[in-house]
């Protein structure tokens, strides 16, 4: 049996957390120091603590992410991406994961729309802003129990 490994309430059978550090290839500096740095999928509301997120069988074959940076200032006329003025200054650039498993042959069915693959998922970035990102790979874990 596996487990609710992204908390949608369905059983995952594989599954991978990504963690957005991951994606960072040169760290920023600012003068209102530390820098944080966030993870969501794309058009989900960023959350600044969200630093991972979990990849399933459920996820697109092709999942779409965005990467914030934040500051530690508070800038009482910043804009949140909440639609809240006032509070940390932030950029972000949006890139894909790529989800596969072909493997382990951890997900059922695989039509392609939201199944894992292969072992390792590259990323590669399609930038909006002037953030780098790195490429890296990722192995899948299957999260059923032994």
């Amino acid at each position: 049996d596996g487990v609710d490994a992204d908390g949608d309430g369905d059983e995952d059978t594989g599954a991978m957390a990504i963690w957005a550090i991951d994606f960072i290839a040169s760290p920023i500096t600012d003068c209102s120091e530390p820098i944080k740095y966030s993870i969501n999928r794309s058009g989900d509301t960023p959350v600044q603590d969200q630093t991972g997120i979990v990849l399933t069988c459920d996820d697109d074959a092709t999942t779409f992410v965005e990467i914030y940076a934040w500051d530690s200032a508070f800038n009482p006329y910043a804009v949140q991406p909440d639609g809240t003025v006032g509070g940390p200054n932030y950029d972000f650039c949006e890139t894909y994961i790529l989800v596969q498993d072909n493997m382990f042959d951890l997900c059922e069915g695989g039509d392609g729309n939201g199944s894992i693959r292969s072992r390792r998922s590259s990323i590669r970035s399609r930038n909006r802003s002037r953030r780098s990102l790195r490429r890296t790979s990722f192995c899948f874990i299957s999260s059923a129990k032994a």
